[in-house]
């Protein structure tokens, strides 16, 4: 894609929502629950708690995976879906 300013790349308002696997640890904190983003992936897995009325309540048990919506342009995760188990990795012959 060919920007304004004739450079090339990816413009971010093309993809204003990313998705994200997700594994429930569980709630820590009042009004929250702790979730690990992209598990498994490396040394690149991320801690967070988010807020408890996202989740429909069957995905707030722990170890259950979930598919996190964020979007860029609010800067937050507006929804939470369920997720697979276990999602295919890159690399992951297993899934092929």
């Amino acid at each position: 894609m060919t920007r304004e300013d004739g450079s090339q790349g990816r413009d971010w308002v093309s993809e204003p929502v990313w998705f994200s696997p997700a594994i429930v640890i569980g709630a820590l904190t009042p009004r929250h629950l702790c979730v690990i983003v992209h598990p498994g992936q490396g040394q690149g897995n991320v801690v967070c708690e988010l807020p408890l009325h996202l989740f429909p309540f069957h995905l707030r048990l722990p170890n259950t995976w979930v598919t996190l919506e964020y979007d860029r342009r609010v800067g937050r995760v507006v929804r939470v879906t369920a997720g697979q188990e276990e999602p295919p990795y890159p690399g992951d012959t297993a899934a092929e």
